[in-house]
């Protein structure tokens, strides 16, 4: 495990809870907002009487599922507890259906359809067609979200057929809207604008602009399948005149997307579909819409690919593929293996590139797979058929058990029939039983000579094995004696690389109140924290070498040494002149053969005493971490590490002002880097 290191200029009067250390229960004394939440569903428990606490559960349950999905299922299941004896059922279902929403968005879907399937059916049974239609509309989301297509398309059907029963006008729009984008997935392009149109046409009359901004966007996806670039522009742009002249900066994120994806593939103008899809990325990581940002993520690959610029490539459809995965999605998963060979190929690594197109092909395949589509158009039919059979006369219902009783006497006759086959089958089988009892019988005593030939053979492999054996555990015995010579050499580089952090006496002389988290994963770290003192000035590093273990500690070795030159013996005092002394000694060390290993490092530096207001830093790649006045700053950084990079510019001088209270951060990125928990995610720095 990598670390990081953090330390306190003053006492503070508050905490506050940062993502980045959890494991130390950081606080601010004004409470949190999920505090609140815990809070308000409290007080909403102990009103009285039992109906007006329903009512305030229901009414917190439908607001809090989309804000806070823990708090949501607490409330939708204190919702569930007291409605279940309730005489309306109709917020008994409700309890049921937020549970729903609630477990699917913290990603239990599986539990999710249970609860959705068990409100499709309770709902049934009391006859409430609207949560029957809520019910099957949320299981096609999920289903949807899993890529199981064949499935979503079913539960929207029924979702529709609700709908229709109810004369419910949005809800037939939702649904046929619905409709479309899964045969969008499905590459069937006309049927999903026959969708989109009559989902379209219904919010029109019902004066929703943005629900029909949304389908104007959604037509213009089905032309793009459809290869009409013409129609797609015109759709997209009355979508974005709507979403403008609404404000409605998520979907005007996804507009863009599809323009300047059309700008590129088109009319072959990269900068400037580079330009839009950036805006449209700003737009859509200010809206959290990871989602649309993977989708920006993947166009903006194309494009840097496009330019050559294969390292901006990478790293854009890395992001697009951590979303992916978070979100289990199929559909965005294949456009990213897609994308990731291309840019394979175009480098010249045509055997990656071959390993991510048949990943893409088997992703595809499994979207749309022959019996996808065939279910699908199973759905359709039967939704199209049971919609004439309702309106067929019901006197047929006599001539339909005619034929039935027509039907079964000829299943008896053929019945009979095949008995009668059953019968001499029966004796042909026990003839031929015989034939091949006698037949083995011979055989049998032609074998037993083979079987003691092979006993024979088999015993003298048993002994050979057995030597073999007995040479694997004197291998083993070596093997294990290497290992632990191999241990405890590290275990003594370990008490080496100690020796030459900073020690606890130097950083208690000039920080009396700090901390420092330091775990290294592999013994000896290639992270360290150092820290010396200087013509009256005290200097802290924070930084992170290239590699890990006994690599990474070498190279912790290797920074150390020049860091204590450029303070000690070059008498450089300002922390980005060190930094600039540091790169040029490194890459003077070990950049000769074109190697790019280095550090991220903070190196702060701190004139005079600790009641010291100002300090002074230069930071590559990490930025440290202020809390002052209750608000979290991030702090500027140079995207540049201290060796050979892209970027070789000189390194910034920073200064920081401090108040009373102020708590200042330094950290590596370790524990950012951590996997683990139940979904194996790792931790980011936006958790």
């Amino acid at each position: 495990m990598k670390q990081f290191h953090l330390f306190q200029i003053t006492s503070p009067n508050f905490f506050w809870k940062y993502p980045f250390v959890l494991l130390l229960s950081i606080a601010l004394n004004a409470a949190s907002q999920e505090n609140e939440y815990e809070q308000n569903l409290k007080n909403i428990l102990s009103i009285s009487p039992t109906q007006k606490k329903i009512d305030s559960l229901e009414s917190f349950s439908k607001f809090i599922v989309f804000t806070d999905y823990e708090i949501g299922k607490k409330a939708s299941l204190k919702l569930l507890e007291f409605t279940r004896h309730s005489k309306n059922k109709r917020q008994f279902l409700t309890a049921y259906n937020i549970l729903g929403l609630a477990t699917h968005y913290t990603g239990d879907n599986e539990i999710a359809l249970q609860y959705f399937d068990t409100l499709i059916k309770t709902a049934v049974i009391l006859k409430d067609t609207l949560m029957e239609s809520k019910g099957h509309g949320n299981c096609g989301l999920v289903y949807e979200r899993l890529g199981n297509f064949k499935e979503a398309f079913a539960q929207y059907t029924y979702a529709l057929k609700c709908a229709e029963k109810l004369g419910n006008q949005s809800m037939q729009a939702s649904s046929c809207g619905n409709l479309g984008n899964v045969s969008v997935r499905l590459e069937k392009f006309k049927e999903a604008v026959s969708y989109f149109e009559n989902s379209a046409s219904i919010f029109i009359k019902l004066e929703n602009k943005k629900a029909t901004a949304n389908q104007y966007n959604s037509i213009s996806q089905a032309y793009d399948g459809l290869k009409d670039v013409k129609k797609q522009v015109e759709y997209l742009n009355k979508a974005e005149t709507i979403y403008r002249s609404i404000g409605e900066k998520r979907a005007l994120g996804t507009v863009l997307t599809n323009l300047g994806t059309i700008e590129s593939d088109y009319y072959h103008n990269i900068p400037k579909a580079i330009k839009i899809l950036e805006e449209a990325l700003e737009l859509k990581k200010e809206t959290e819409d990871e989602s649309g940002m993977a989708t920006i993520y993947i166009n903006l690959t194309a494009q840097y690919a496009a330019q050559g610029k294969f390292a901006k490539a990478f790293t854009s459809i890395t992001e697009a593929k951590k979303i992916a995965d978070y979100q289990k999605d199929l559909f965005l998963l294949s456009k990213v293996l897609e994308k990731t060979s291309m840019i394979y190929r175009l480098t010249g690594d045509f055997k990656n590139a071959y390993k991510y197109h048949i990943d893409f092909i088997v992703v595809k395949d499994s979207i749309l797979g022959q019996e996808t589509q065939k279910a699908v158009a199973e759905y359709k039919e039967m939704y199209e058929s049971e919609k004439k059979q309702y309106e067929i006369d019901k006197l047929k219902k006599t001539e339909e058990i005619d034929k039935l009783k027509i039907i079964k006497n000829e299943q008896q006759l053929e019945k009979e029939k095949a008995q009668r086959y059953l019968i001499f089958g029966a004796l042909i089988c026990v003839l031929i039983l015989c034939i091949v009892l006698i037949r083995a019988f011979i055989q049998k005593r032609n074998n037993a000579n083979i079987l003691q030939s092979k006993n024979e053979m088999i015993n003298a492999k048993n002994d050979a094995l057995q030597s073999a054996n007995l040479e694997i555990s004197h291998q083993k015995e070596i093997i294990e004696e290497k290992q632990k010579e191999i241990v405890d050499s590290i275990n003594y580089a370990k008490k080496i690389q100690y020796a030459l952090l900073a020690h606890d006496n130097l950083l208690s002389k000039n920080l009396p109140e700090h901390f420092v988290l330091f775990k290294p994963k592999d013994i000896v770290s290639g992270d360290f924290y150092w820290a010396t003192e200087h013509h009256g000035k005290f200097y802290l590093a924070v930084c992170d070498s290239t590699g890990h273990g006994v690599p990474g500690a070498f190279m912790s070795l290797l920074n150390i040494g020049f860091l204590s030159e450029a303070i000690k013996e070059k008498n450089i005092l300002m922390p980005n002149e060190i930094l600039n002394y540091v790169r040029t000694r490194l890459i003077e060390s070990i950049g000769n053969d074109g190697q790019q290993d280095g550090m991220d490092c903070i190196l702060i530096c701190i004139d005079g005493q600790v009641e010291s207001k100002t300090i002074t830093y230069a930071a590559a790649n990490n930025e440290p971490i202020l809390i002052s006045s209750n608000e979290i700053i991030s702090l500027p950084k140079d995207k540049m590490p201290v060796g050979k990079g892209e970027r070789m510019e000189s390194f910034k001088l920073q200064s920081l002002s401090l108040q009373e209270g102020d708590v200042l951060y330094l950290y590596t990125d370790g524990y950012a880097d951590q996997f683990g928990g139940p979904k194996g995610k790792n931790l980011s720095t936006n958790s």
